[in-house]
């Protein structure tokens, strides 16, 4: 790949890091966690607006990769152009997580705000793995992309089928 792709690219990604200034690496599972200092806590308005505002962009950046994926198979784009969109929507649900992380909801939506976060860092999982596969044209990657994809998928049903419940 072009060095001055890959330099673009990788200070993109330090730039997207650093955003969350105020913050500190916690252990959650075994995976290492940014986690906010001082939290903007919301109302329960407020914070459906703002989840709201998150799963239409996690439903739009999931369109966009499926899209990426089916002109990739066609080959009406190059396996360049793939990995070069693909690492744009990891840039962007890397800014989604870090945005949320700076939000505290009411007392009663913690749980799905974790799960929310866990959905994102899964999906987000997903994005690097396609864009690693569209780089290498290594299958480990796209199995590894597959595993991501169906837990996100499979937590984000559960959120949502609870929600809808009024759970």
């Amino acid at each position: 790949m072009n060095i001055i792709l890959k330099l673009f690219i990788l200070i993109t990604l330090f730039l997207s890091t650093v955003s969350c200034s105020e913050s500190v690496i916690t252990k959650d599972g075994g995976l290492l966690i940014e986690k906010p200092v001082s939290l903007q806590q919301l109302n329960e308005s407020s914070y459906k607006q703002a989840m709201d505002r998150v799963w239409k962009q996690y439903n739009d950046d999931l369109n966009y990769s499926s899209l990426i994926l089916d002109q990739f198979v066609r080959k009406n784009i190059s396996s360049k152009e793939a990995f070069v969109s693909t690492i744009s929507i990891y840039i962007l649900n890397k800014e989604t997580l870090n945005a949320i992380n700076l939000i505290a909801p009411p007392e009663s939506y913690w749980e799905n705000h974790n799960t929310s976060i866990s959905i994102l860092i899964d999906i987000g999982d997903f994005y690097w793995n396609m864009a690693k596969y569209y780089e290498t044209q290594d299958r480990i990657y796209a199995i590894q992309a597959r595993t991501k994809y169906n837990q996100s998928s499979y937590d984000y049903d559960l959120i949502h089928i609870s929600n809808s419940r009024g759970a």
